[in-house]
């Protein structure tokens, strides 16, 4: 959505343009293309709210209502277990949980690979990467947004 939205702001642009030349050389197409530039203009601002859905509704982060979570790994002893992930332990995870939720499943923390936005804000992502049991390079990347388990990925575990 967020290439609509650029594309409309050239057409808007480019009907703005259109229409100015339209004016000088009075050919009578000048209000056609001013209107043609409004509504390009309009979906342009559809199709950027669009992209982020979370903006249309409230918009109150008070401290009551937002959840706080820990981003670093957390002072706990992991029960034993490999340092890496497994194919079963990989699909025991599910969506919606939180770290400390995975962190038991796989019984390591994990690598902090990227991290945006402040922490205790429902925007606030973070991606740990873990090494994988199975083929060369198998690995499962886990990211989580708002505290909650959002995304997982796993390349060659076994």
């Amino acid at each position: 959505m967020a290439i609509l939205a650029v594309l409309c702001f050239f057409a808007f642009i480019a009907f703005i343009v259109l229409g100015v030349i339209s004016l000088f050389r009075k050919t009578g197409r000048a209000k056609w293309m001013f209107f043609s530039s409004l509504g390009t203009f309009i979906l342009g601002i559809v199709f950027s709210m669009s992209n982020s859905p979370e903006l249309m509704q409230s918009n109150d982060y008070s401290p009551a209502k937002t959840q706080s979570y820990h981003t670093e790994p957390m002072e706990k002893e992991i029960i034993e277990n490999k340092p890496t992930i497994s194919a079963g332990e990989f699909n025991r995870i599910e969506i919606g949980m939180n770290y400390e939720q995975v962190t038991d499943i796989i019984g390591d923390y994990g690598e902090l690979v990227s991290e945006s936005e402040e922490a205790g804000t429902p925007f606030h992502t973070v991606l740990y990467q873990y090494e994988g049991e199975g083929s060369l390079g198998a690995n499962a990347s886990m990211m989580f947004q708002g505290g909650k388990l959002t995304n997982k990925t796993q390349y060659g575990l076994k």
